[in-house]
């Protein structure tokens, strides 16, 4: 999966959450703990917010809902 897809499903994946840690990512992405903070930034750099609770048992949590359809990545070829 290249980074476009990736952040597309990751766009999938948060749009069904409240709150979500980098663990999670990490996990459901098959991905390091960087590439989940940068994923997360690129996101942010998309338009979208995040609430970021810090410490050991924070996490993040969109600021709010927003819709997926302005927000996908257009890939290359399409």
């Amino acid at each position: 999966m290249n980074r476009s897809e990736r952040l597309n499903q990751e766009l999938i994946f948060l749009s069904y959450r409240q709150e979500f840690h980098i663990k999670e990512l990490m996990q459901e992405f098959n991905i390091s703990k960087r590439t989940a903070l940068r994923d997360v930034n690129s996101l942010e750099q998309l338009g979208l917010s995040f609430y970021v609770e810090p410490g050991r048992y924070g996490g993040y949590q969109l600021m709010q809902q927003q819709t997926m359809g302005t927000h996908l990545i257009k890939q290359p070829g399409n």
